[in-house]
């Protein structure tokens, strides 16, 4: 059975896996937590970035990888096909598996910070309180070894979907540009906006208090607050949760807006400059739905004709919008 997994997560992660044999993962996820908790530590490290402090400890942890390696190789799984290039894939997943479990065993600095990101995909994350964690696009989360101690916090930066544990003795701290949505059990979401200076946390179930320097505000389901950083002013408002979060189950949706602020939208999913040199184009409004893999270009597309543009891409990460 832990052939199969490794082969099927080598799969996966390699993104040569079948629509069949994703299928199959998925069950093997189903069927046992540990399966769930094995290959989160190694999506974890696949993706994130993980300082450390080398120390007797790690070198300890160093030795131990060295001898399951050598015990490890001995098994068939890595003596079947000397040519085959999918065997070798499971040997690093393998490899990159043992050296997770060991990592987490002796890697116990309270200093050391743990970075989990999610770049072109929503990505999903367990933390060790049993939090469920969604990362939208370009989004990270950053957390204390320390974490849940004695209070279970984390960074944000992008956007987060958050079903935390609870714990009543321990809140559930969401920092982000100076402010700090406090819980102790609850589901929630959070996003930050750099360029527009705001942070805006939407509740979906529970309560939670949204925490700043001069403001204390108490969130009860259905209700959001836009807190502007620069300005310290914020807007608490009922909120449409199934626009709000609609992508945590893989959709953008945006009801009546203006193309303009469809495309302030897309460059924060994107990371790139889109550029409208007609501003009456800008000025219209619009209803948007897409999938959350679709392309910057895909969505553009859509709307050419309706809006009677074109465009074309200045270089990879700038595209100009031109009025015919």
């Amino acid at each position: 059975m832990q052939d199969i997994f490794s082969l099927l997560a080598a799969k996966v992660l390699s993104g040569e896996a079948t629509l069949e044999e994703k299928k199959q993962f998925q069950q093997l996820l189903l069927q046992d937590d540990e399966n769930i908790l094995l290959f989160q530590k190694l999506k974890e490290y696949w993706q994130a970035d993980v300082s450390y402090t080398k120390d007797k400890k790690f070198n300890h942890f160093e030795e131990q990888l060295q001898k399951q390696i050598k015990t490890v190789t001995k098994k068939k799984l890595f003596v079947q096909s000397r040519f085959n290039p999918i065997v070798y894939k499971v040997a690093a997943i393998v490899f990159f598996v043992i050296s997770c479990s060991l990592f987490y065993f002796y890697q116990t600095n309270t200093k050391q910070l743990y970075t989990f990101s999610a770049q072109q995909s929503v990505a999903d994350y367990l933390l060790a309180d049993g939090t469920k964690v969604k990362l939208n696009k370009n989004s990270t989360i950053t957390y204390n070894a320390g974490f849940g101690k004695k209070k279970r916090i984390v960074e944000l930066t992008g956007e987060a979907f958050f079903e935390v544990k609870k714990d009543p003795d321990k809140a559930f701290v969401v920092r982000a540009l100076g402010t700090e949505t406090v819980v102790l059990g609850t589901t929630f979401n959070v996003k930050t906006d750099p360029t527009m200076n705001t942070v805006t946390t939407t509740l979906v179930e529970g309560s939670v208090r949204f925490d700043t320097k001069n403001t204390t505000l108490m969130l009860h389901p259905n209700e959001e607050v836009v807190y502007n950083t620069s300005t310290n002013a914020y807007k608490l408002q009922k909120t449409d949760l199934q626009y709000n979060t609609a992508w945590t189950i893989g959709r953008y949706i945006y009801p009546d807006i203006t193309f303009g602020q469809l495309i302030h939208k897309l460059e924060d999913i994107y990371k790139m400059e889109i550029n409208i040199s007609d501003k009456t184009i800008a000025n219209k409004y619009i209803s948007a739905s897409f999938m959350t893999d679709q392309t910057v270009e895909e969505i553009l597309s859509a709307f050419e004709d309706q809006l009677k543009f074109r465009y074309q891409f200045r270089d990879k990460n700038s595209i100009n919008i031109i009025g015919r």
